[in-house]
């Protein structure tokens, strides 16, 4: 609203109070009330401005920290994922290559050792064939050299029997006949194939050898590769398990993490409207009140200025003065000995006896304006006859306090002068008829 409107109002509302016959006392009071309330407004919203603020700093804080989280913890799922999924590096590939390796290697090692133990069989059996042939042969030398010498045996004796005539000079005396001769081809032949048979065993058995070494080589090769790629794989396997688990915090948290921030960012987006009016709008609403205010301010000068109000506070004043109005008006100033005498209800000998030497003015005390009825008589809401002195009722017909009057008085005849009796700092007057006089004012000249 704007500030010509505000003071319009604010206006307004005095005028009506006038009108209805209020008291300057409670049209100032309700002024001063409307000023705490601005106050107080305006204490509200600079509150909520700073809360708002302060609220919405903090916001952009999280949200910029959870969105960086955010994007860490994106990365590293994605880095986690790749780790376990790549279809070139990655651990699930790596692992069934490993398992390929370590069935290829087993398959190796079976069938070289099936491979090697048929050559080996077939080796034994050709050994064995040769073993036997060259036994055969052995048999067989021995066999035609006893029948060969034999024979040569019988056929030179028969030779040295006879008288055979001098050979001639041709004669080749290493001639050893023709059955000689075969015998001797035959053995030799018989000796080269046992020879060759001998020779064909020795390779065989070196052959045999040479393929168990390889055989036996290849074997260590495949069982060191079988222990390599066993003990990789062991590694794939638990560094695949790892993965695994932290790839599953790292979503748990990335899940936790975006549903975080989208609270934060529902919250800010709940906050917005009202943050938006104040922020929008607080400049506006302080200059308003700052117009109320002054509106107020001068509605209680020109109140005051009034000629009005200078009655009420004359009569007020009167009032105050009660049964020693004459003698103070007639006295050359309400500070003369004849009117504080009155005002105090003793002679003015004892007066100025009993008044002490000038001191150092204390501060004024505050006089609550009391209404009163007279001695006796019932007071609505305070039960008598010793009601407690703080027992205050507004009275219906007027803006001032109710109060009973002290209990002591009231068993006491009344006198013929004022009486004050200090009651919870309150000054109540008594008043010849019994009744507590209208009001009382406070030292500033402000009515309560």
């Amino acid at each position: 609203h704007g500030a010509a409107g505000a003071h319009s109002r604010v206006l307004q509302r005095i005028q009506a109070m006038i009108q209805a016959h209020n008291p300057f006392e409670t049209v100032l009071a309700e002024i001063e009330k409307m000023l705490v309330v601005i106050k107080k407004e305006g204490k509200a919203d600079a509150e909520r401005k700073q809360w708002c603020e302060d609220e919405r700093a903090e916001g952009k804080k999280t949200i910029a920290e959870k969105t960086s989280q955010i994007t860490s913890l994106s990365s590293e799922v994605d880095s986690l994922t790749s780790a376990i999924k790549d279809p070139v590096k990655g651990l699930l590939v790596q692992i069934k290559t490993s398992e390929e390796d370590l069935s290829m290697n087993l398959e190796d090692q079976a069938s070289q050792t099936e491979e090697r133990q048929a050559e080996n069989m077939e080796y034994q059996k050709n050994a064995a064939d040769l073993a036997k042939a060259s036994d055969l042969l052995k048999s067989a030398i021995n066999v035609l050299q006893k029948y060969y010498d034999s024979i040569a045996e019988k056929s030179f004796a028969q030779l040295q029997s006879k008288d055979d005539p001098a050979p001639p000079s041709t004669w080749d005396d290493k001639y050893e006949g023709q059955s000689n001769a075969g015998g001797s081809s035959a053995i030799s032949m018989l000796e080269f194939i046992l020879t060759n048979t001998k020779k064909e065993a020795q390779l065989a058995h070196e052959a045999e050898l040479g393929a168990q070494h390889d055989f036996e080589d290849s074997m260590q090769d495949l069982k060191d590769q079988e222990k390599s790629v066993q003990e990789s794989l062991a590694k794939l396997k638990l560094s695949l398990a790892e993965k695994e688990e932290l790839l599953e915090g790292k979503k748990k948290d990335l899940a936790a993490t975006e549903k975080e921030k989208e609270a934060v960012e529902a919250y800010m987006k709940e906050i917005k409207p009202g943050c938006d009016f104040i922020m929008d709008n607080i400049a506006e609403r302080d200059a308003n009140r700052a117009a109320e205010v002054t509106g107020l301010r001068k509605a209680v000068d020109t109140l005051k200025g009034t000629p009005a109000y200078a009655k009420f506070k004359a009569e007020e004043h009167d009032e105050d003065l009660g049964d020693c109005e004459e003698i103070c008006k007639a006295a050359p100033s309400e500070a003369h000995a004849t009117c504080k005498a009155c005002l105090a209800d003793v002679s003015v000998p004892g007066f100025a006896q009993a008044t002490p030497a000038p001191q150092v003015a204390e501060r004024p005390r505050a006089r609550i304006r009391v209404c009163a009825v007279r001695a006796g008589a019932p007071i609505a809401g305070l039960s008598a006859p010793n009601p407690p002195p703080a027992s205050l009722l507004l009275h219906p017909h007027s803006s001032c306090l109710l109060a009973a009057p002290p209990p002591h008085l009231l068993s006491h005849p009344v006198p013929s002068r004022r009486h004050f009796v200090q009651v919870g700092g309150a000054s109540e007057r008594l008043s010849p008829q019994g009744a507590l006089v209208p009001c009382c004012r406070r030292a500033d000249g402000a009515r309560r």
